[in-house]
């Protein structure tokens, strides 16, 4: 007869590599930590828990079905009903929801269902948002002067050099596709000029792994001065061709003028990204 694959709580034992884990659904469990290796992707709604438990924090009374939560065992037989499959497209179609009605495109919706603590993290791109987004939206608005051109390239490198910092490179760049603007050959040249702002970000976050927020900004505004960054307006000439944008004439986006007001405006604001009181 063939080896049993199918052990504790039912689930299928992995062996493979001689990892020695338990395929839960969503998540692979080591029972030598007695714990996930891997994120909850429901872990914002449990802001009491470390994202890595197992049953949370409860085995003797919870079994964690799927690798999602905690569930009481005389829940289970309930619960049990529901075929995994649509329990998972309930989930997704919850994020999905929830993404829309906070003004997500449909690609950044998708986003969210693959990725959904990643999504949580980077949040909204707005004043007020307390994730990555706000933080990039706050620092450019402050910095930029009413400058729209120049506030759109700053929140597009800072944003993009914190999400590296924080969720790695690839997520980065997944996250910046499905807003719609990291593609070098889309004919439009707003979209090319923020995919190159994007590239440069995602460098300034490899290269400043452990930086804060707000050396992030000061890398940003010196990159402007210094010419390194794109505009939407024609700032030194920007060329648009099927493989790339270059400038034929290295100009800065901000002037010496500018670059000092903006740098005594970042003495005067939080790691937030808001106004010191």
């Amino acid at each position: 007869a063939l080896e049993n694959k199918y052990k504790y709580n039912g689930k299928e034992f992995q062996d493979d590599f001689d990892l020695d884990w338990y395929a839960y659904g969503f998540r692979m469990y080591d029972p030598q930590i007695g714990r996930f290796p891997s994120l909850d992707p429901k872990a914002e709604e449990f802001a009491y828990l470390s994202p890595y438990n197992y049953a949370s924090n409860n085995p003797s009374t919870n079994i964690d079905l799927w690798g999602l939560q905690g569930i009481r065992a005389d829940k289970i037989k309930d619960i049990l009903r529901k075929p995994i499959n649509k329990v998972r497209e309930q989930y997704r179609s919850t994020i999905r929801k929830q993404a829309r009605k906070r003004g997500a495109s449909i690609d950044e919706a998708e986003f969210a269902v693959k990725r959904p603590i990643a999504a949580a993290i980077i949040g909204k791109n707005k004043y007020d948002g307390k994730g990555i987004a706000g933080i990039a939206y706050r620092y450019s608005r402050n910095l930029a002067g009413g400058s729209e051109p120049l506030e759109n390239t700053l929140r597009h490198v800072i944003a993009q050099a914190i999400t590296t910092q924080v969720l790695g490179k690839k997520i980065a760049k997944e996250a910046s596709i499905a807003h719609g603007d990291d593609n070098p050959n889309n004919s439009d040249i707003d979209s090319q000029v923020d995919t190159e702002n994007n590239i440069i970000g995602r460098k300034i976050g490899e290269e400043n792994k452990f930086a804060s927020p707000k050396r992030i900004a000061f890398i940003a505004i010196f990159k402007a001065y210094n010419g390194d960054l794109s505009e939407r307006t024609h700032v030194g000439t920007i060329i648009a061709t099927k493989e790339k944008i270059y400038k034929k004439e290295k100009k800065s986006a901000m002037s010496t003028g500018k670059f000092g007001e903006s740098r005594d405006i970042l003495k005067n604001l939080k790691q937030s990204g808001h106004k010191k009181k």
